[in-house]
């Protein structure tokens, strides 16, 4: 943990320009610093936290010194180097503060990291969060502790600050043991808090703005005991009904995990209608569009290890739809055991019967719509590519295996070619224009190579109007082309 101060104590090194820094009236990390001493020393209270700073290189490029300037100081005109250091520090420093060779024009503050320190100031973007901590260490020392809670407020303690957003229901009633309930008397109280501040005014701004990722939930209904550090926040008595659209849809522009999504319908206020906006249902129904298609899309006519995860042409409808449910609901990756029960419920609730969705998306699902032009086949190219079988494609036959040649597979016209000319090419050139090329020593004087060409790769080498009729009429995502080096491929 990093720790931001206000007062420093100063270890200067006697008939040297040298100095340690530390925390005044700390005497554990004092101890710690004077052991990290071998030198005869003065001890010099500065009082203030500021200094000018310059960043040197060592000797024969060994690495970097820090050299500091205070009024303080025995020569406060001249720049002493700084003994704990932390050297690790200085590329976050020199990268984001402007600087001529090293020097810098910002006045710097130290703070510290067990006995070594680092300098810091407004423009990085660490400071807040150094100024955050150093407020939540003197609020939890000075400050009495409480455990009556005001929404708005700031609490500290020992194990961090909570920006308490206020009590609120739950239709969960553990984080990762529970069903779906939507019933008043069911619902469950909670605490809702967030760790740390950007730029909101309001707890309404907080919900606005950030998703379940950054807003925390307390299950018990005992709150820790913590200093109340004051006002942060302005109450103004949110109702998570009126803002549900906007936090789905600020979630669905932000998040590329589909549970933080639907957490924010988990919550409700204390007196908010127990049913949801109209508008919901619509939205949600778009999302899990969205997630039947990516289930399709991963797993259609995949065999599987369990024949009750196989969906795709084979099966049944009824099948393929209880299969793709079950899949949709493990592709929220939500810890809780019940989940399954529980975004039955919340679906429900919302409107949405998920397996009349899965039926009606399965009406119109065609594999050919995704060949309907080019463009659309490189839009679902990871599609086909999953389903691309290994072509095995070699001019050796020491095994005794049969050949296959590159045009049998995908013709003698201008993909064929294409890829003939491709492989050679890599071949030449140490592998340079394929996604993946591996060469396996034979012998002392043979190998045999591994080449993986993908459709982005000759489009690369070689882009041109009939080349693209050629993939598509042929489907070509990938191939994995096997071949000695020192043999002529067709």
């Amino acid at each position: 943990m990093t720790i931001l101060v206000n007062d420093i104590l100063a270890y200067i090194i006697l008939g040297k320009k040298e100095v340690a820094l530390s925390i005044t009236n700390d005497k554990k990390h004092n101890v710690q610093v004077k052991k990290f001493l071998d030198k005869p020393f003065s001890e010099l209270v500065l009082g203030e936290n500021e200094f000018e700073l310059e960043i040197k290189i060592k000797p024969k490029y060994s690495g970097v010194d820090a050299y500091i300037k205070s009024p303080r100081f025995p020569n406060p005109g001249e720049y002493y180097r700084v003994i704990n250091f932390l050297e690790k520090s200085a590329y976050q420093t020199l990268g984001e503060v402007e600087n001529q060779c090293g020097v810098f024009k910002n006045k710097f503050e130290a703070f510290f990291t067990d006995y070594q320190v680092s300098f810091i100031c407004q423009e990085m973007s660490n400071y807040k969060e150094a100024v955050d901590e150093m407020m939540r260490r003197f609020y939890t020392e000075m400050g009495k502790k409480t455990k009556k809670w005001i929404p708005g407020h700031r609490y500290d303690n020992s194990e961090g600050t909570m920006y308490y957003l206020g009590s609120f229901l739950s239709k969960k009633k553990e984080e990762f043991n529970s069903g779906f309930y939507n019933a008043l008397e069911d619902l469950k109280p909670v605490h809702l808090y967030i760790n740390s501040l950007k730029d909101e005014k309001t707890i309404s701004d907080v919900f606005k703005g950030r998703t379940y990722k950054d807003i925390k939930v307390i299950w018990d209904t005992n709150l820790p005991s913590c200093v109340d550090s004051g006002e942060a926040l302005k109450d103004d008595s949110p109702s998570l009904y009126n803002l549900y659209v906007e936090m789905i849809e600020n979630a669905m522009k932000t998040e590329t995990d589909i549970k933080p999504i639907f957490d924010c319908l988990c919550y409700q206020s204390l007196h908010d209608p127990i049913d949801y906006p109209d508008e919901l249902g619509v939205i949600v129904k778009g999302i899990m569009k969205d997630l039947i298609e990516e289930v399709i899309l991963n797993n259609w006519n995949i065999v599987k290890a369990r024949s009750d995860r196989q969906i795709g042409t084979t099966e049944t409808k009824e099948n393929n739809i209880d299969r793709i449910k079950v899949l949709l609901m493990n592709s929220i990756k939500d810890g809780n055991i019940l989940g399954k029960y529980y975004y039955e419920g919340l679906f429900k609730a919302l409107g949405i019967n998920v397996e009349d969705e899965i039926e009606d998306y399965l009406k119109s699902w065609n594999e050919n719509d995704l060949i309907k032009d080019f463009d659309t086949f490189c839009k679902y190219n990871k599609y086909f590519q999953k389903r691309a079988e290994t072509k095995n494609i070699t001019s050796n036959q020491r095994n005794g295996e049969k050949t296959v040649k590159i045009t049998d597979l995908f013709g003698s016209g201008v993909l064929g070619n294409t890829i003939l000319e491709l492989v050679e090419y890599a071949n030449n050139n140490f592998g340079e224009g394929v996604s993946e090329y591996n060469a396996i020593k034979i012998n002392r004087t043979s190998s045999s190579i591994a080449c993986t060409i993908t459709l982005q790769d000759l489009l690369k080498f070689k882009d041109s109007p009939e080349l693209r009729e050629e993939m598509l009429r042929f489907r070509f995502s990938k191939a994995i082309i096997y071949f000695d080096k020192d043999r002529k491929l067709e």
